[in-house]
């Protein structure tokens, strides 16, 4: 499975709108005591579930219900 360009996530749909933001990295608490750590987050969009998608092009599909919180780690500039 490839991963989706850049360009295909910027777009608007009616249930929801794609966010870019600043590049960042998020570390997200699960239930149960797992946590993820995702680097250089660049889009992150909710509905249903919330999607996150770091400069590489990879996505992740994050069920709400688990999560418990999360931290935004700001980058510092390269």
């Amino acid at each position: 499975m490839n991963p989706k360009k850049k360009a295909e996530f910027e777009i608007e749909n009616e249930d929801y709108k794609v966010s870019r933001c600043e590049p960042h990295d998020q570390i997200i608490h699960f239930v149960g005591g797992y946590k993820r750590t995702i680097f250089n987050v660049v889009y992150i969009w909710e509905n249903e579930m919330t999607h996150v998608v770091n400069a590489a092009g990879i996505e992740w599909v994050i069920n709400k219900d688990n999560v418990l919180c999360v931290e935004k780690i700001r980058r510092k500039p390269e």
